[in-house]
Parts: C-alpha cells; structure tokens; sequence
C-alpha cells in the first residue's frame, strides 16, 4: 500500500456494497453538512422560543390568562412555519394590529429584539443535566 503513504488524505472503507474511496473531502462536506443542519435547528428553535415568549407577554398585555395566553402565544409559534422574512413580517403586523392601542410599533420591535436575546441566551446555556 505504498500508494497510501503517498497519499495519506485518502482511505479505503469496506461496505456492503465493496470498497468505497473517502477522502478528507469527503469528512469536510458531511461536517459542513452536520454544521449547516445544526445551525438550521437552533435557529429554528431560538425563533419558536422568541415567538412563545413574545405571545404569553402580548397576551399578557391583552388581558389573556392561563390557557387563553397559551393559545394565542401559539399561534404566534405557528409563523416559524413559514420560516422566511413573510413569517417576520405577518408576526409584526399581527401584533402591531392585536397591540395597536396599548404598544407602539417601535417598542414591539424592541421586545421582540429583547426576546430573541433571551432566547438565544437560553438555548445556548448548558443544560442542568450535563
């Protein structure tokens, strides 16, 4: 296997279905690949978070209680779904319009600027169990 000497980067894997070459390159797209999933996940997480938090305090200002503040703190989870700068926007003006008498625009923006912090800060703390 002198070749291999020459070429340390690449390695030979038996399968199932015989020999198959893996490069370095090959490890470096599968963890770009992982990394890309990750991140996806977080920020998919770190949104539906934000969107809970931001729907129990607006629900809260609205008067909601218990169940009642649940439930429309849901459906403000429920524009993650739509996972793009629409989703944004349809949440900004729900709750510019379900606010409209008791908070400003601006200081919606700046809870929901708040809450993606906390968020964020929550999803990235260690967990309790390790």
């Amino acid at each position: 296997m002198a070749w291999l000497r020459a070429f340390p980067w690449v390695w030979m894997v038996a399968g199932t279905k015989g020999v198959t070459e893996v490069t370095t390159f090959d490890d470096r797209e599968r963890a770009f690949e992982n990394k890309f999933a990750r991140e996806q996940e977080v920020k998919f997480q770190t949104l539906a978070r934000r969107n809970k938090l931001l729907g129990l305090w607006a629900a809260d200002v609205l008067g909601h209680r218990e169940e009642a503040a649940t439930a429309y703190a849901q459906t403000l989870v429920q524009t993650v779904l739509s996972g793009d700068a629409q989703g944004e926007e349809a949440l900004l003006e729900r709750l510019t319009r379900d606010l409209e008498t008791r908070v400003s625009p601006a200081a919606i923006r700046d809870k929901i600027a708040e809450l993606s912090q906390q968020a964020m800060a929550h999803l990235s703390a260690p967990s309790p169990t390790g």
